[in-house]
């Protein structure tokens, strides 16, 4: 949904943020959780990178 721009909002990006942050934290609790850590890490840093070009200015 980040890639297709479904969501875009500032807001929403930050929420999915903050919450694979959360989960990739307790993946020594959760085994099944811990499966995925590469997908969680990999959509955080997309959305990441999402935010970061929200957040500059567009200069030329």
């Amino acid at each position: 949904m980040i890639t297709s721009g479904k969501v875009t909002s500032e807001e929403n990006l930050r929420l999915i943020r903050d919450s694979l942050l959360k989960m990739e934290k307790n993946v020594n609790v959760d085994k099944v959780l811990a499966s995925y850590l590469d997908e969680m890490t990999e959509l955080r840093r997309l959305t990441q990178r999402k935010l970061n070009s929200i957040a500059k200015p567009k200069t030329l």
